[in-house]
């Protein structure tokens, strides 16, 4: 009754009335389904794909309910788009005294408010230690949470000839970190101190003194990748146990290979933050790194120099496109330092 071009098919003569099922062969619209058991080659292929899928999927699914359960807000990734339209975001546009806009540094500030907020390390009480903190309003914004605040940034003299402060990003004055009037002079006055600190030279005097440690920016201007990735390193000797240390910098989505290594500013490839990844989890502290950047018309814009687009989360630096993430570093509360 039937040959599909290998097989030929027969019917009873006791079951005659099936001949009329054997007009036309089986095609994608009859919702047929693979055995799985078949010889063919393209049956082993499609069954060795759907294996494949289901044991990325459960891996998937393993690695994500670890990361709720062990960092269920600490989950380091670069900026993206929709972080903007969360309700967090708007909220700390409005503490900060920031007008909304899909810029980067304004989701920085924002971001290290939402995890340091979410991890509960802004509470009365609790100290923090900002580096390279500039004019920057998160040390007054800290300081009104009921934190106590040390904010340090170069000395005044090699801030100069760097040109952060004919750039206007240098403080050496106290109140110019409160000059948007976050915080109340008296409670800022009386919970926030500025120190000179050599972001590469910490002093051991700092040495796990803080509840939490944050910088914005400024790590990728250590000198090169490697002295930024040491900062990293030191910079969390400075937390107490359970800790919490945020930081940004910058962040090359064009290249995994080359990148500006050394310099007044460099960016940090992934393969870097890797390695950064590598050395703290090495002494115990805990860091989880979600690579994605996002894949809206938004996240793709790249600005162009002089920098002058409203929508400015990707950036041009040199012949990389750079954009900010922020890395996101627990330190155990029963953290033990490695031998």
């Amino acid at each position: 009754v039937y040959f599909d071009g290998l097989n030929r098919f027969y019917v009873s003569k006791d079951r005659q009335e099936l001949k009329d099922a054997f007009h036309s062969g089986p095609n994608v619209f009859d919702g047929f389904a693979l055995s799985g058991t078949s010889s063919a080659s393209f049956c082993g292929k499609l069954t060795q794909e759907l294996n494949r899928q289901r044991e990325e999927s459960r891996r998937l699914t393993q690695t994500l309910e670890q990361r709720e359960m062990k960092h269920p807000h600490f989950i380091s990734h670069p900026c993206r788009a929709e972080e903007f339209d969360e309700i967090w975001f708007d909220r700390y546009c409005q503490e900060l005294r920031e007008s909304k806009r899909y810029h980067r540094k304004l989701w920085e500030f924002c971001a290290i408010c939402h995890i340091l907020d979410q991890s509960g390390k802004l509470s009365r009480g609790n100290s923090g230690l900002g580096f390279g903190v500039g004019k920057e309003p998160l040390g007054a914004y800290f300081a009104k949470r009921g934190c106590t605040v040390l904010a340090t940034d170069l000395d005044p003299g090699r801030a100069k000839i760097a040109g952060w402060v004919e750039t206007n990003q240098h403080s050496s004055n106290l109140l110019d970190l409160n000059e948007r009037k976050i915080c109340e002079e008296a409670e800022f006055s009386e919970r926030v101190r500025f120190m000179a600190v050599d972001m590469n030279d910490i002093p051991p005097s700092l040495y796990g003194a803080f509840d939490f440690t944050w910088s914005s920016c400024s790590l990728e201007h250590c000198g090169s990748i490697s002295l930024g990735a040491s900062f990293i390193i030191n910079q969390l000797k400075c937390l107490k146990p359970g800790g919490l240390a945020v930081h940004t910098t910058e962040f090359n989505v064009s290249s995994n290979t080359s990148t500006i290594e050394e310099g007044g500013t460099v960016i940090f490839r992934q393969k870097d933050i890797e390695r950064i990844k590598q050395l703290v989890t090495a002494q115990g502290y805990e860091i989880v790194v979600d690579y994605s950047v996002g894949d809206t018309e938004t996240d793709n814009y790249v600005d162009l120099p002089p920098y002058t687009s409203d929508t400015h989360l990707k950036l041009r630096l040199m012949e990389y496109v750079s954009t900010s993430i922020i890395l996101i570093i627990q330190k155990p509360n029963e953290w033990q330092p490695s031998s």
